[in-house]
Protein backbone atom coordinates (compact mmCIF):
# COMPACT_ATOMS: atom_id res chain seq x y z
CA UNK A 1 0.00 0.00 0.00
CA UNK A 2 1.31 3.25 -1.37
CA UNK A 3 2.05 6.30 1.94
CA UNK A 4 -1.48 7.92 -0.59
CA UNK A 5 -3.64 5.68 0.12
CA UNK A 6 -2.87 5.36 4.31
CA UNK A 7 -3.33 9.29 5.58
CA UNK A 8 -5.97 11.27 5.89
CA UNK A 9 -7.65 14.76 4.02
CA UNK A 10 -5.54 17.18 6.57
CA UNK A 11 -2.20 15.71 4.27
CA UNK A 12 -2.07 17.57 1.50
CA UNK A 13 -1.44 15.28 -2.30
CA UNK A 14 2.14 17.19 -2.14
CA UNK A 15 3.21 15.92 1.41
CA UNK A 16 2.34 12.56 0.53
CA UNK A 17 3.88 12.60 -2.67
CA UNK A 18 7.35 14.16 -1.57
CA UNK A 19 7.44 12.42 1.69
CA UNK A 20 7.40 8.81 -0.31
CA UNK A 21 10.29 9.92 -2.79
CA UNK A 22 11.99 11.31 0.43
CA UNK A 23 11.59 8.22 2.13
CA UNK A 24 13.02 5.96 -0.59
CA UNK A 25 15.80 7.95 -1.17
CA UNK A 26 16.44 8.23 2.14
CA UNK A 27 16.71 4.03 2.59
CA UNK A 28 18.45 3.33 -0.20
CA UNK A 29 21.10 6.34 0.72
CA UNK A 30 22.01 4.91 4.08
CA UNK A 31 22.51 1.13 3.33
CA UNK A 32 25.66 -1.23 3.72
CA UNK A 33 27.79 2.27 3.69
CA UNK A 34 26.15 3.45 7.03
CA UNK A 35 26.63 0.23 8.86
CA UNK A 36 23.40 -0.83 7.38
CA UNK A 37 21.03 1.45 8.72
CA UNK A 38 18.18 1.16 6.28
CA UNK A 39 17.71 -2.69 7.63
CA UNK A 40 17.74 -0.96 11.24
CA UNK A 41 15.27 1.58 10.50
CA UNK A 42 13.20 -0.93 8.63
CA UNK A 43 13.26 -2.64 11.99
CA UNK A 44 12.64 0.13 14.50
CA UNK A 45 9.56 0.65 12.05
CA UNK A 46 8.17 -3.13 12.07
CA UNK A 47 8.88 -3.65 16.10
CA UNK A 48 6.93 0.07 16.22
CA UNK A 49 3.98 -0.60 14.33
CA UNK A 50 3.62 -4.41 15.72
CA UNK A 51 3.93 -2.81 19.02
CA UNK A 52 1.25 0.13 18.73
CA UNK A 53 -1.54 -2.41 16.39
CA UNK A 54 -1.38 -4.34 19.95
CA UNK A 55 -2.14 -1.28 22.12
CA UNK A 56 -4.67 -0.47 19.22
CA UNK A 57 -3.32 2.76 18.13
CA UNK A 58 -5.37 4.25 15.78
CA UNK A 59 -4.56 3.73 12.19
CA UNK A 60 -3.67 7.48 11.12
CA UNK A 61 -1.20 7.62 14.54
CA UNK A 62 -0.35 3.99 13.37
CA UNK A 63 0.89 5.59 9.81
CA UNK A 64 2.35 8.44 11.24
CA UNK A 65 4.62 5.72 13.45
CA UNK A 66 5.31 3.36 10.57
CA UNK A 67 6.91 6.49 8.56
CA UNK A 68 8.10 9.00 11.35
CA UNK A 69 10.42 5.18 12.70
CA UNK A 70 11.98 5.16 9.31
CA UNK A 71 13.42 8.63 9.07
CA UNK A 72 14.10 8.60 12.71
CA UNK A 73 17.77 8.50 12.93
CA UNK A 74 18.33 10.47 9.75
CA UNK A 75 20.54 12.57 11.60
CA UNK A 76 23.08 10.11 11.70
CA UNK A 77 23.71 11.68 8.34
CA UNK A 78 25.56 14.42 10.26
CA UNK A 79 27.77 12.24 12.14
CA UNK A 80 30.94 11.12 10.45
CA UNK A 81 30.49 7.81 8.73
CA UNK A 82 34.11 6.56 10.31
CA UNK A 83 32.30 6.91 13.70
CA UNK A 84 28.96 5.43 12.31
CA UNK A 85 30.47 2.33 11.26
CA UNK A 86 33.27 1.60 14.10
CA UNK A 87 32.97 -2.28 14.78
CA UNK A 88 34.23 -1.64 18.08
CA UNK A 89 32.54 -0.18 21.39
CA UNK A 90 32.17 3.28 21.30
CA UNK A 91 34.81 5.54 23.17
CA UNK A 92 32.96 8.09 25.78
CA UNK A 93 33.84 11.13 23.57
CA UNK A 94 32.72 9.08 20.14
CA UNK A 95 29.63 8.48 22.05
CA UNK A 96 28.66 11.86 22.73
CA UNK A 97 29.54 12.70 18.93
CA UNK A 98 26.76 9.98 17.79
CA UNK A 99 24.17 11.84 20.67
CA UNK A 100 23.99 15.05 18.91
CA UNK A 101 21.92 12.85 15.95
CA UNK A 102 19.02 13.54 17.70
CA UNK A 103 19.08 17.09 17.49
CA UNK A 104 20.50 17.15 14.15
CA UNK A 105 17.18 14.79 12.58
CA UNK A 106 14.88 17.22 14.28
CA UNK A 107 16.62 20.14 12.57
CA UNK A 108 17.19 18.21 9.17
CA UNK A 109 13.43 17.60 8.92
CA UNK A 110 12.76 20.63 10.23
CA UNK A 111 14.16 21.94 6.72
CA UNK A 112 11.11 20.06 4.80
CA UNK A 113 7.90 21.96 4.44
CA UNK A 114 6.32 18.82 3.64
CA UNK A 115 7.88 17.03 7.07
CA UNK A 116 5.02 16.44 9.73
CA UNK A 117 5.44 17.59 13.21
CA UNK A 118 5.51 13.61 14.23
CA UNK A 119 8.37 12.79 12.17
CA UNK A 120 10.47 15.31 13.41
CA UNK A 121 9.34 14.44 17.16
CA UNK A 122 9.57 10.95 16.59
CA UNK A 123 13.85 11.56 15.40
CA UNK A 124 14.07 14.15 18.77
CA UNK A 125 12.92 11.65 20.96
CA UNK A 126 13.74 8.31 20.19
CA UNK A 127 16.63 8.01 23.17
CA UNK A 128 14.88 10.62 25.45
CA UNK A 129 13.69 7.83 27.87
CA UNK A 130 11.30 9.94 29.96
CA UNK A 131 14.38 11.86 30.81
CA UNK A 132 16.89 8.83 31.71
CA UNK A 133 17.92 9.41 27.59
CA UNK A 134 19.21 12.26 25.37
CA UNK A 135 18.82 15.03 24.88
CA UNK A 136 18.25 15.91 28.43
CA UNK A 137 15.99 19.21 27.40
CA UNK A 138 14.17 19.24 24.69
CA UNK A 139 14.91 22.72 22.96
CA UNK A 140 12.58 23.35 20.20
CA UNK A 141 9.20 24.59 21.81
CA UNK A 142 7.73 21.05 20.98
CA UNK A 143 5.71 18.67 23.34
CA UNK A 144 6.91 15.48 23.63
CA UNK A 145 3.91 12.66 22.66
CA UNK A 146 4.91 10.12 25.34
CA UNK A 147 3.54 6.98 23.40
CA UNK A 148 5.65 7.56 20.25
CA UNK A 149 8.44 8.40 22.39
CA UNK A 150 8.48 5.40 24.26
CA UNK A 151 7.50 2.89 21.23
CA UNK A 152 10.46 4.14 19.49
CA UNK A 153 12.51 4.18 22.15
CA UNK A 154 12.03 0.25 23.22
CA UNK A 155 11.79 -0.62 19.25
CA UNK A 156 15.22 0.66 18.45
CA UNK A 157 16.92 -0.66 21.30
CA UNK A 158 15.76 -4.50 20.21
CA UNK A 159 16.84 -3.43 16.77
CA UNK A 160 20.09 -1.96 18.04
CA UNK A 161 21.32 -4.63 19.59
CA UNK A 162 20.60 -7.19 17.11
CA UNK A 163 22.76 -5.15 14.56
CA UNK A 164 25.94 -7.03 13.63
CA UNK A 165 29.13 -6.63 15.31
CA UNK A 166 32.36 -7.79 15.25
CA UNK A 167 32.51 -7.65 18.53
CA UNK A 168 29.43 -9.19 20.21
CA UNK A 169 27.27 -12.66 19.52
CA UNK A 170 24.81 -13.03 16.62
CA UNK A 171 21.51 -12.55 18.68
CA UNK A 172 17.96 -13.66 17.87
CA UNK A 173 15.24 -12.20 18.58
CA UNK A 174 14.52 -13.38 22.12
CA UNK A 175 18.06 -12.97 23.79
CA UNK A 176 18.15 -8.89 22.51
CA UNK A 177 14.93 -8.32 24.39
CA UNK A 178 16.36 -10.27 27.58
CA UNK A 179 19.07 -7.52 27.44
CA UNK A 180 16.75 -4.35 26.81
CA UNK A 181 14.37 -5.85 29.80
CA UNK A 182 17.18 -6.16 31.84
CA UNK A 183 16.56 -3.56 35.08
CA UNK A 184 19.60 -3.87 36.16
CA UNK A 185 21.16 -2.69 33.21
CA UNK A 186 21.68 1.20 32.89
CA UNK A 187 21.85 1.56 30.01
CA UNK A 188 17.63 0.65 30.14
CA UNK A 189 16.42 3.02 32.18
CA UNK A 190 13.50 5.16 30.99
CA UNK A 191 12.70 2.12 28.83
CA UNK A 192 8.54 2.54 29.68
CA UNK A 193 7.83 -1.19 31.39
CA UNK A 194 4.45 -1.31 29.54
CA UNK A 195 5.98 -0.96 26.37
CA UNK A 196 8.63 -3.76 27.02
CA UNK A 197 5.84 -6.08 28.00
CA UNK A 198 3.76 -5.44 25.15
CA UNK A 199 6.62 -5.73 22.87
CA UNK A 200 7.35 -9.40 24.82
CA UNK A 201 3.90 -10.38 23.89
CA UNK A 202 4.31 -9.68 20.56
CA UNK A 203 7.74 -11.40 20.44
CA UNK A 204 6.04 -14.34 22.06
CA UNK A 205 3.34 -14.63 19.50
CA UNK A 206 5.63 -13.95 16.39
CA UNK A 207 3.79 -10.95 15.57
CA UNK A 208 6.52 -9.36 13.73
CA UNK A 209 9.21 -10.65 11.24
CA UNK A 210 12.58 -8.50 10.74
CA UNK A 211 14.48 -7.65 7.77
CA UNK A 212 17.89 -9.70 7.58
CA UNK A 213 20.95 -7.97 7.30
CA UNK A 214 22.85 -10.36 5.38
Amino acid sequence: MGISNIFDSSVTCKQVFDLEGFVNFYLQLVNKNLNYLDVRSINTSLISVAVADELNVPGFDLNLLKYGSLLYDIGKLMVPAEILNINRELTMSEFDIIKTHTISGYISLNNFSFMLKEFKMIALTHHYRNGFGYPKKITFGEEIDPLFANIISVADSLSAIMEPKKYKKDMTVDLAYSIISDKNNERNFGLDDKILDVLKFVIEHNKIELKKYF
